[in-house]
């Protein structure tokens, strides 16, 4: 039952050590940075840790502790500054180490945790994107299709607006961005561009999804970040709050315009209209949209927002 340590190869004298991963089930969990030769020792991080962070979720340790649990985490440790930071939802944490010699990076769980590693890659290049015409410190924005890359669309960027390319690793998911209000995310290489010209065309009634607060869908009337397992939305619908925050903090914020949450607007045909434009289609007969929702209209709860939820 005591803690598993998952480690990386060693650091050599130049080339950084990068993870990205996420966790799930068992919330007791650490991550850091140890020396090569404590690799064999399962406790280190929970005995001995200095370079790192503890989960939220964990009892004991003695690392500092953060709400990382189910957030996608890249950790990186570059040998020549000696410097490990640990970025993880909008937050960010750097620590220097003070051992010396060869590092690895390290992941402490216990019975019941579950790890995806999206990355296990070595170099951090952070100089020259592979890319065309792209260097890290170019003005990127948004591809056309961005969406239809992994999560781009909860990140900090809109579409049209501007950021600065940080990092290329080299992994999937390889460009690190920072948007106009100092926010990082990770995107796919498909849905970066360089900011040259006009911003890329969107097709008309397109959704423009954000991630901020979580709001009340104008279509299901469910939490946009967690459906019918929200704490605040858990069994009930709430139409009657619809386009107005949900109260339980910060995710998705669904379609900025409609207000619908994405599953909805997934599994609808219906063009993307903002309140008190007309709707001419079959499916609601050309009512208008008040107050961020349809009236008259029904207060079953739809199905397509079952299957997103939040752990307790």
């Amino acid at each position: 039952n005591g803690p598993v340590l998952l480690v990386s190869e060693p650091s050599d004298d130049s080339d950084p050590l990068t993870w990205k991963f996420t966790v799930e089930g068992n919330k007791s969990w650490s991550v850091g940075v140890i020396p090569a030769s404590a690799s064999s020792d399962n406790e280190y991080l929970m005995e001995h840790g200095e370079v790192g962070i503890d989960s939220s979720g964990l009892s004991g340790g003695k690392m500092e502790k953060h709400h990382m649990h189910e957030k996608l985490m890249t950790v990186k440790f570059d040998p020549s500054t000696r410097l490990a930071s640990f970025s993880f939802g909008d937050e960010e944490v750097s620590i220097k180490a003070t051992f010396s010699g060869p590092a690895r990076l390290a992941l402490s769980t216990f019975n019941g945790t579950e790890v995806t590693m999206e990355d296990i890659g070595k170099v951090a290049n952070t100089k020259r994107v592979d890319g065309p015409g792209l260097n890290v410190g170019d003005e990127v924005r948004l591809t056309a299709n961005y969406e239809e890359f992994g999560d781009a669309a909860g990140g900090p960027l809109s579409s049209g607006e501007v950021g600065i390319l940080v990092i290329d690793d080299g992994s999937s998911k390889p460009f690190q961005v920072r948007g106009p209000n100092g926010k990082t995310w990770w995107y796919h290489r498909e849905a970066i561009e360089k900011a040259v010209g006009p911003p890329p065309a969107r097709a008309p009634g397109s959704h423009t999804f954000v991630r901020e607060q979580c709001m009340i869908c104008t279509s299901c009337g469910l939490c946009t970040g967690y459906g019918s397992r929200c704490v605040n939305c858990r069994e009930r619908n709430r139409l009657d709050e619809a386009g107005r925050r949900c109260g339980c903090g910060s995710g998705d914020s669904g379609c900025k315009r409609c207000g619908k949450c994405r599953t909805c607007c997934n599994s609808s045909s219906e063009p993307c209209t903002a309140p008190g434009e007309q709707v001419p289609t079959a499916s609601n007969g050309g009512r208008k949209v008040v107050d961020g929702r349809f009236h008259p209209g029904s207060r079953e709860l739809k199905g397509a927002c079952e299957g997103r939820y939040r752990l307790f």
